[in-house]
């Protein structure tokens, strides 16, 4: 059964989002990120915080209307 979102941890909020990718096996194109916590050194610099990611699968629906919207905006500025 596919996941159809994933909180990810890692050093920079690239890494995870690429994490996540390959853990869910699926584009840029077809995926909302949702930054929960961008990397950080803790107080006096002794710890580095990781960053974290929410990745939440978008539905072919909902790809299609994206692809729309883009559309019409491109219409629009023309």
């Amino acid at each position: 059964m596919l996941q159809n979102s994933i909180n990810i941890k890692a050093e920079t909020i690239e890494e995870a989002v690429q994490t996540a990718l390959n853990i869910l096996k699926c584009s840029i194109e077809d995926i909302n990120v949702e930054v929960i916590q961008s990397p950080s050194k803790s107080l006096f610099g002794l710890r580095k915080l990781p960053a974290e990611v929410k990745i939440t699968r978008i539905s072919s629906d909902s790809i299609a209307r994206k692809q729309l919207v883009w559309k019409i905006y491109h219409l629009l500025r023309e």
